[in-house]
């Protein structure tokens, strides 16, 4: 009674107990932890019994480790050890890492698992993408070949963009597989292959797609007008990322904050102090107002402006502007 209420009393219990099927059996409904404490005592046919190690197996699939060697090759055994912990797949017989249903269930378990199966598991393509699905990491234990399967690397792209790391030279060397992943995230122009990364009209090509591939794109393309031009037009603050020319071009920076007004913070110090400049920045955001160069604070056009947008830009004016009847009236009036 006292093993059917707490499995791990199995542990205070007379060994004559810990040897019966039965009363182990009765611990292991209860708490999967009775397992170390039989095993101990228990004699070598108790870990033979599958009926003992399949109610084990179902409750911790690592209990498999303490199975008979009979057991560790029974398809049943194994199939409900992997099903309920898929790193159990380590404790199977050499034969059922084989087995495709058992390796399936296993890394739909644990994408880790597929480590521990053969290798013709390991090129399974059903296998590894129902891995990957879970964990794109899991690329990582398959087989070379499916490395260079693209139905393969988007779906573990898709999981984990880091993933990419894993995938075949040739694969990250394909132009328009390479670009549709930078389409989906710009993380990806990291993987890109040395021989795309040089090439101006792929980089070109990438950040029109994905402003965000800026981040890696190589050093030299960051002076590069046009290059910056597509990625502030997407997302004005890629103005932080370009070299300093590009900061100090007029073009750049007007595209930069036409489209997000406090990529001001990110222009030369001249072109902050740029009358039209700091005028397109603040009519995109009033916030831009933070970065414009002190002297403008006292422009009435940009002031005018600001608080135009938001009355509470008049905190910004310097004082002649702030005992101006029209600017004030403007900010008051401003919804």
């Amino acid at each position: 009674q006292a093993v059917g209420l707490q499995g791990a009393g199995l542990e205070f219990a007379a060994q004559v107990f810990r040897q019966d099927t039965k009363v182990v059996l009765a611990a292991l409904g209860h708490d999967s932890t009775a397992l170390k404490f039989a095993l101990g005592a228990a004699a070598v046919e108790l870990w033979a019994d599958k009926d003992l190690v399949l109610a084990a197996v179902k409750q911790e699939g690592d209990a498999l480790w303490y199975a008979a060697g009979s057991l560790q090759s029974d398809r049943d055994i194994v199939l409900a050890a992997v099903t309920q912990q898929g790193s159990a797949l380590r404790h199977a017989a050499e034969e059922l890492k084989a087995d495709h249903k058992i390796v399936l269930a296993a890394v739909t378990q644990d994408s880790d698992a597929l480590v521990e199966a053969a290798i013709e598991c390991r090129a399974d393509k059903d296998v590894v993408m129902a891995a990957v699905k879970q964990d794109g990491d899991a690329l990582q234990y398959a087989a070379e070949e499916l490395t260079h399967d693209p139905e393969v690397i988007l779906a573990a792209f898709t999981q984990d963009a880091t993933s990419l790391r894993f995938a075949a030279d040739e694969l990250m060397s394909d132009r328009a597989f390479v670009l549709n992943l930078i389409k989906c995230d710009g993380d990806a122009m990291q993987f890109a292959s040395n021989k795309l990364l040089a090439d101006r009209l792929f980089v070109l090509e990438a950040i029109s797609e994905n402003s965000a591939a800026l981040r890696h794109a190589p050093h030299d393309w960051l002076s590069d007008k046009e290059i910056i031009l597509a990625a502030v037009k997407q997302h004005g603050r890629a103005l932080q990322l370009a070299a300093s020319c590009c900061q100090e071009d007029r073009d750049v920076v007007i595209a930069a904050v036409c489209q997000d007004g406090v990529a001001l913070a990110h222009a030369s110090k001249s072109l902050r102090a740029d009358k039209e400049v700091a005028l397109y920045a603040v009519a995109e955001d009033v916030e831009a107002l933070q970065h414009v160069a002190p002297e403008l604070l006292s422009d009435y056009d940009i002031m005018l402006a600001a608080v135009k947008q938001d009355g509470d830009a008049l905190a910004y004016a310097a004082e002649s502007l702030r005992g101006n009847r029209e600017v004030v009236l403007a900010a008051v009036s401003a919804d």
